[in-house]
């Protein structure tokens, strides 16, 4: 007679194989997660030399004492580092209505298709003038430029296009089961996020992680999570 078994009941059964062949700690899910595409980025203690690591591979190095820069993402030949925190509450865009320079349109087909975000942060930096203000940790842009960590200095983060956060957006399952992993990391969260993305003076785009819904907030009055990105250094 062959005997029967609920895939959820072999999962549980067997969550320490799994965990020794994926690295997918047991409880974090009931069903396993992919990591490809994903890596924990560090630079090494030794010699400051930069290295990805396999999410499964993660723990011992932690325990070596290395320390993470970020959650790397690769996909479709792009390549994006999340910024292991983020800002602690929700921000404004800017401190006034601004212009501040970077890809700017009302147009959804340009719109989903920004991965500019580097270059619009710098211009938005550049941009702040007295009564408009965009480069202190309070407002969106400000906070992304001036991240920083032992190994990515403030400069070399940014806020992230809306091209950049829809990548964030596709994997957000396996950017979180990464962070998990990373002492101290926090979850980037299901709620709407800021991008660099312009479509006015007044108004800037942002992504809801929880329903998809891409959407315009006024700079000045809407308030964001912020989650800073880089790239490979």
């Amino acid at each position: 007679m062959i005997e029967k078994i609920n895939i959820n009941d072999a999962l549980q059964q067997n969550a320490g194989i799994i965990e020794g062949i994926v690295g997918i700690p047991t409880g974090f899910a009931t069903a396993i997660i992919s990591t490809d595409g994903i890596r924990i980025m560090y630079h090494r203690k030794s010699d400051n030399l930069m290295f990805m690591a396999k999410p499964h591979k993660w723990a011992a190095l932690q325990a070596n004492g290395e320390v993470a820069d970020g959650v790397v993402i690769i996909e479709g030949g792009k390549v994006l580092v999340v910024a292991p925190n983020e800002a602690s509450t929700m921000l404004i865009w800017s401190s006034a209505a601004i212009s501040g320079g970077g890809i700017t349109t009302a147009d959804y087909s340009i719109v989903i298709n920004d991965w500019e975000g580097k270059a619009n942060t710098d211009a938005q930096i550049a941009a702040s003038i007295s009564g408009a203000i965009t480069n202190t940790a309070s407002y969106a842009p400000g906070f992304c430029n001036l991240y920083a960590n032992a190994a990515l200095t403030a400069g070399k983060w940014w806020l992230p296009s809306m091209g950049e956060l829809m990548m964030i957006y596709a994997n957000l399952t396996r950017i979180n089961y990464a962070l998990s992993l990373i002492a101290g990391a926090t979850q980037v969260r299901e709620a709407a996020y800021w991008c660099s993305t312009e479509c006015s003076s007044t108004r800037a785009w942002h992504l809801n992680l929880m329903s998809g819904y891409i959407g315009l907030a006024n700079k000045v009055t809407s308030q964001c999570y912020v989650r800073a990105v880089s790239t490979l250094f």
